[in-house]
């Protein structure tokens, strides 16, 4: 796994902080997940509080004053995608009364397996995921994926993958219902410039002789262009407001000595006509 990627903000002293009290920011959260055994490589945070973590590392102040002026974001929950190992033990904990206890979905149609709630958090919770919203591949590809952030001990979703999702939720979920006020639109609008910036700094890494680095890279960029030929993907987009190649590096991969990236960016990506101009 590639060394941590750094942020120059400290989201404990954030002066752009995402959520009037009482919702939690990620950090919050993490006594929590410390009781968990091994949790650290065994979970992936997804979700709300994963944008709050990317856009502490891959936004500038300037990008946060620009979109958080448009309100706050934050979730007063966490999401997480964890092993089956760990699954086993938190059930084995919760029996114990280790400062939490679980609310169980048995439905297999909900998207949420099981939920953590803290004792000395009553008013929030951590919902464990059975699957993501429009995420159709293993849990061992979000693993394989996510990456290491210095703002959180624990593995943060992909910000390709969590652009995709967040398009799917703006498209499928009501976001501003009477019991409940979504912040997808907002996290897609934040998603937007920070997997700009995630996909610069991997072109800018990329070793130009490497065949494998760049088809990493290309890999993340197939799966953006196959969820922007779906329905929902545009629709999401959409009502966000946003465009999808202004997530893309395209004048920094077009600069660059990546060959292989270059050719699928030019004759795939750009030059596909089914590409929707969204």
């Amino acid at each position: 796994m590639a060394a941590a990627w750094q942020g120059k903000m400290d989201r404990r002293s954030n002066p752009h902080k995402m959520s009037d009290s009482p919702k939690y920011e990620p950090h919050e959260f993490f006594p929590v997940l410390e009781k968990l055994p091994q949790a650290v490589g065994e979970v992936v945070i997804c979700g709300g509080q994963a944008v709050n973590l990317l856009a502490a590392v891959f936004l500038t102040e300037g990008q946060l004053e620009k979109l958080l002026g448009r309100g706050n974001v934050m979730s007063a929950d966490m999401d997480l995608v964890i092993t089956k190992a760990l699954q086993r033990q938190i059930v084995n904990l919760a029996n114990k009364s280790q400062g939490f206890s679980l609310k169980t979905f048995a439905d297999c149609r909900q998207p949420i397996q099981f939920a953590i709630m803290p004792n000395d958090m009553p008013d929030t919770r951590i919902d464990v995921m059975r699957s993501i919203n429009g995420i159709h591949t293993e849990k061992d590809r979000v693993f394989e994926d996510a990456i290491d952030l210095d703002n959180s001990p624990y593995l943060v979703i992909n910000p390709t993958t969590l652009l995709i999702a967040k398009a799917e939720n703006c498209a499928t979920l009501e976001q501003d219902s009477p019991t409940e006020k979504r912040n997808d639109i907002k996290h897609l609008q934040l998603l937007i410039p920070i997997v700009h910036n995630y996909l610069q700094k991997l072109v800018l890494n990329c070793d130009p002789e490497s065949k494998s680095e760049q088809r990493d890279i290309m890999r993340f960029l197939k799966s953006i262009h196959a969820a922007s030929k779906k329905t929902n993907f545009q629709k999401g987009m959409k009502l966000a407001q946003v465009k999808l190649y202004d997530a893309i590096p395209i004048a920094r991969i077009r600069k660059s000595k990546l060959k292989i990236l270059q050719s699928y960016l030019e004759q795939t990506f750009l030059g596909n006509p089914s590409m929707p101009p969204t």
